[in-house]
């Protein structure tokens, strides 16, 4: 939980809020930061990004 998440190219995204779903294949609910434009969030809808 609050652990920062990335996108492929390093850049943060926002912090880990919740973890839901089944625990062999759990979801991630991201908090992403305010500085974050709308556009550049909803373009990493199913895509992959990792915990820094």
């Amino acid at each position: 939980m609050n652990s920062v998440v990335v996108d492929k190219a390093l850049n943060r995204i926002g912090t880990i809020a919740s973890v839901f779903g089944p625990v062999n294949h759990p979801y991630f609910f991201v908090k992403g930061f305010k500085r974050i434009p709308d556009s550049e969030t909803r373009a990493l809808v199913n895509e992959r990004v990792y915990i820094r």
